[in-house]
């Protein structure tokens, strides 16, 4: 069975994509904690991207990171959800294959 998705909640995707990005970053910066040093150097990759030199505040770190990152893919989810469901309105939507069987 064909269907197509015609509509995406800009809201319900943000709120995905941001406790997809909080959930990330929490175990990523605790993992960085671990293994900063003096003379190293650390890089936070996720819906926003940071790197320390020498210098690492792990307050400010843990409270601000997954904080920013849960933040950044709010957005991005309502401004996806928002410009799939202007394209989907002149192309039709993405067509999807379901299986009929249980």
């Amino acid at each position: 069975m064909n269907v197509r998705l015609k509509r995406i909640s800009p809201e319900d995707l943000g709120l995905f994509l941001g406790a997809a990005g909080f959930v990330v970053a929490v175990p990523t910066v605790i993992f960085a904690l671990a293994f900063i040093g003096p003379g190293r150097t650390v890089s936070l990759n996720g819906f926003v991207s940071l790197t320390f030199m020498d210098r690492l505040d792990p307050v400010g770190l843990v409270l601000a990171y997954p904080i920013l990152n849960a933040t950044v893919g709010f957005v991005a989810g309502l401004l996806v959800g928002w410009f799939y469901n202007f394209l989907a309105r002149f192309r039709g939507g993405i067509r999807i294959r379901l299986n009929e069987r249980l």
